[in-house]
C-alpha cells in the first residue's frame, strides 16, 4: 500500500485557485478551515483568513494571488540577500588563503568555483593584488565550475593577465583574460582582496646584538 502524501494546505490552496468559480465559496471555506497553517505563508493573520469565509471565490482568489505574489517576491529578495552574504564570505576567505608563487596568486578552487559564485546579481569578480587588479566575468567562472565534476586535480591562479585554470597535470586548461569593467557595472562587482605575500624582515647590521643584550637585561 502506498504511503499517504503529506498534507500540504498551501499546495491544495494553489490547486483550488486554478479551478475557482465565480459565486462559489470554496476558497473562503478552505482558508477558514486552515487559517492557522496558511497565515504565515500568506503573510496574514488567522482571523483575517477566517473572515474570508463569507466572500465569493472571485474576490478571495484575487486577494490570495496578490498575497502569494508578494510572498514570492519577499522570498526571492531574502534569497538574494543570503546568496550575496555567502559570496562575500567566500571572497574574504579566498583572499585570506591565497598562496603566492612565481606564476601568480594560487587560489582555493573549491571557494573560487563554489560559494564565490552564489551571488547571481554580480557580473564580475575582481581580484585585487598588491600590484594588479584583474576582473573576470562571473558567467565564465560559473561555466568553468563544470570541470570540477570531470577532474579531481583542478587548480587555478590569477595574475595581471587574467585567471588561469588547469587540470590533468596542466594538460588541460582555460586562460580567461582580464576584462574591463564599465562604470555602469561597478555596482555589480564582487571584489576579492588578495592578501599580499609575506616577506621576512631583514634585520639591520648589528640589530640582532642589540636585541640580545636587551633580553639579557643590559641597557642599550
Amino acid at each position: 500500500m502506498k504511503p499517504n502524501r503529506r498534507h500540504d494546505p498551501l499546495r491544495e490552496l494553489q490547486q483550488l485557485l486554478r479551478v475557482a468559480e465565480e459565486g462559489a465559496h470554496d476558497l473562503g471555506a478552505f482558508l477558514a478551515a486552515h487559517a492557522d497553517e496558511l497565515a504565515p505563508a500568506l503573510g496574514s493573520s488567522p482571523d483575517d483568513l477566517r473572515a474570508a469565509v463569507e466572500l465569493p471565490d472571485e474576490i478571495v482568489a484575487r486577494r490570495v494571488r496578490a498575497r502569494l505574489r508578494g510572498r514570492r517576491e519577499l522570498d526571492q529578495k531574502q534569497k538574494a540577500q543570503e546568496d550575496a552574504e555567502v559570496a562575500r564570505r567566500a571572497a574574504n576567505a579566498l583572499g585570506g588563503t591565497v598562496r603566492w608563487t612565481e606564476q601568480g596568486a594560487v587560489l582555493d578552487v573549491d571557494l573560487l568555483l563554489g560559494d564565490l559564485l552564489a551571488d547571481r546579481e554580480k557580473k564580475y569578480v575582481e581580484f585585487k593584488g598588491p600590484d594588479f587588479t584583474t576582473a573576470i566575468e562571473r558567467g565564465l567562472l560559473a561555466r568553468t565550475a563544470l570541470v570540477q565534476r570531470l577532474f579531481i586535480d583542478v587548480a587555478a591562479y590569477v595574475d595581471a593577465d587574467g585567471l588561469h585554470v588547469r587540470w590533468r597535470g596542466g594538460r588541460g586548461g582555460y586562460n580567461w583574460r582580464a576584462r574591463f569593467v564599465p562604470p555602469v557595472d561597478r555596482a555589480h562587482v564582487l571584489t576579492v582582496e588578495l592578501r599580499p605575500p609575506v616577506r621576512a624582515a631583514v634585520p639591520r647590521p648589528g640589530a640582532w646584538l642589540g636585541e640580545l643584550l636587551h633580553e639579557m637585561g643590559f641597557a642599550a
